[in-house]
């Protein structure tokens, strides 16, 4: 995880960079919230900055974090396929809130341990960002829960 992109010598990670930035855009073109809008210009903000090891060079980090957090989005995407569903609602809870955790283990020991960085507060500039974002997204999905579960009480309230 403490590989450079010379370290990396590989082409894979360049078109991970490559085609995330590239699905982040496409995003943009779609209606969204304005959260959902600011969350996608840090991100491809974010991908910037990893292509160009700025602070720090630290894209397999950044790679790891990102498939960590898309497992995340994954359940939301599942949920959206069919929401009324109560297991699909429950799965896309779980698997957002298991994500969102691994992601801020990973960012917290970027923070701790990350070999290439100055300076131990230095390097927790970049997990702080992320926890802003890991919260935002948990956030979003307990609204949407805590929403879909009142929705479904109230139903079987009328229907009885």
């Amino acid at each position: 995880l403490n590989a450079t992109w010379k370290e990396l010598g590989s082409v894979w990670n360049a078109l991970f960079h490559y085609a995330f930035f590239g699905y982040l855009a496409k995003d943009m073109t779609i209606p969204m919230t304005a959260a959902l809008y600011a969350h996608h210009v840090l991100c491809l903000v974010l991908t910037v900055l990893s292509l160009a090891e700025w602070p720090y060079p630290c894209s397999a980090v950044y790679v790891a974090e990102v498939l960590i957090l898309e497992v995340g989005s994954l359940g939301l995407g599942l949920q959206r396929t069919n929401p009324t569903s109560r297991l699909i609602n429950l799965a896309s809870l779980l698997i957002m809130s298991a994500s969102n955790v691994m992601a801020a283990a990973l960012a917290v020991w970027f923070g701790l341990y990350f070999q290439r960085g100055e300076s131990l507060a230095g390097r927790w500039v970049l997990p702080l960002v992320g926890f802003v974002l890991m919260g935002a997204r948990q956030d979003m999905e307990w609204k949407r829960w805590r929403a879909w579960w009142q929705d479904r009480e109230s139903q079987k309230t009328h229907a009885a």
